[in-house]
């Protein structure tokens, strides 16, 4: 896959989202009571219409950016099957990471999940790196949802307090 082709199908896909999210945001959620301009569902709609935004100058500079430098790129025989190997682990470590989460609770399935998702996908061996980034931005989330922003995060099956 080239990359102006791989820039097209974000730029498109994120401006269906975009649309998709206005629609489903004005179906769903009930507009005000109070007569007045801005409602309940006037930030999730303000969010999708900058998301479809957006997404159309990023397509827009895409094909400008394409045009202008009239570059012939050869797909990469390989690239196809990094790129759905990347697609098929993401969404496979995010169907481990709610088990883990249900079972482990927050805190301990985000330390695990970051550290297999490093060593697995993104190939890193050294084990300091490996031990700061899980540990860091497990009790860093932790901290940040818990502490400050007050999300109760769940506990998991097995209840270790952390």
């Amino acid at each position: 896959m080239t990359s102006i082709l791989r820039d097209r199908l974000l730029f498109i896909t994120l401006f269906v989202v975009g649309v998709a999210w206005v629609i489903a945001s004005v179906v769903t959620i009930p507009n005000g009571y109070s007569g007045s301009h801005i409602s309940p569902r006037t930030f999730p709609v303000t969010l999708g219409v900058l998301l479809s935004g957006l997404a159309l100058i990023g397509l827009l500079g895409v094909e400008r950016k394409h045009r202008r430098e009239k570059v012939v790129e050869m797909p990469d025989k390989g690239g196809m099957a990094r790129e759905i190997w990347a697609a098929l682990a993401t969404f496979g470590f995010l169907i481990f990471y709610v088990i883990a989460t249900y079972i482990l609770g927050f805190t301990l399935a985000t330390i695990l999940a970051v550290a297999v998702f490093l060593v697995t996908v993104l190939k890193e061996r050294s084990p300091a790196v490996i031990g700061a980034m899980s540990i860091g931005l497990g009790f860093g989330l932790y901290l940040l949802m818990s502490s400050l922003l007050g999300v109760y995060l769940p506990s998991g099956l097995i209840v270790l307090g952390i």
